[in-house]
């Protein structure tokens, strides 16, 4: 028979960010410390990391918001995931998923969208 494995792995995006926080206002916007080819590397070691971990294919999902206070993290973590190099044999695969867009009508509408999201991507990568 055949057999499968998942394993999430939740963090922040492994880019080079700050976001200040105040205890005026609630939500600050996030901020690049680095332009997204000096973030590069940084990316390339985490998903190394990754798959010398966990094997491949891999999915690198973001939920990052496209379009509101987070896009220009989503923006660079878009382009680095574009140019990160994997060993011959080994497959990752860049999903973004704007969660927050997905949800605006109620939250378990986001996550069932999100979960048909990745099951399609997850089919697509040979699981």
């Amino acid at each position: 028979g055949a057999m499968a494995s998942l394993v999430q792995v939740r963090g922040s995006a492994p880019l080079f960010w700050e976001q200040r926080t105040s205890t005026i206002k609630v939500n600050t916007k996030p901020k690049l410390t680095r332009n997204a080819a000096l973030c590069l590397p940084a990316l390339q070691r985490h998903v190394a990391q990754q798959l010398a971990a966990y094997g491949s294919p891999a999915l690198l999902v973001s939920l990052l918001d496209a379009k509101g206070e987070e896009a220009a993290l989503a923006a660079a973590l878009a382009e680095c995931a574009a140019r990160v190099s994997v060993p011959t044999g080994q497959r990752i695969k860049y999903v973004p998923f704007d969660l927050r867009q997905a949800s605006r009508s109620s939250r378990a509408d986001g996550l069932k969208a999100g979960v048909a999201h990745l099951a399609a991507d997850v089919r697509s990568i040979g699981h």
